[in-house]
């Protein structure tokens, strides 16, 4: 669900979720959900409280 353009809907782009995802990645934070049949779907975005500069350039250091 996280792709580019997914969507199970006749309208919309379907680029929400993967552009939150992608975002949510860039600050070192993550997206979850639960689904469920008549209950709907829940999602959690989790940001990290603060990164030290020497984490934030070792990960840097380690994408490239």
């Amino acid at each position: 669900i996280f792709e580019l353009y997914f969507t199970t809907k006749k309208t919309g782009s379907g680029i929400g979720l993967a552009q939150t995802y992608q975002i949510m990645q860039w600050h070192y934070g993550s997206v979850d959900f639960e689904s469920g049949d008549g209950k709907g779907t829940t999602f959690r975005l989790r940001l990290p409280l603060a990164a030290t500069r020497s984490a934030s350039l070792e990960e840097a250091a380690a994408r490239t």
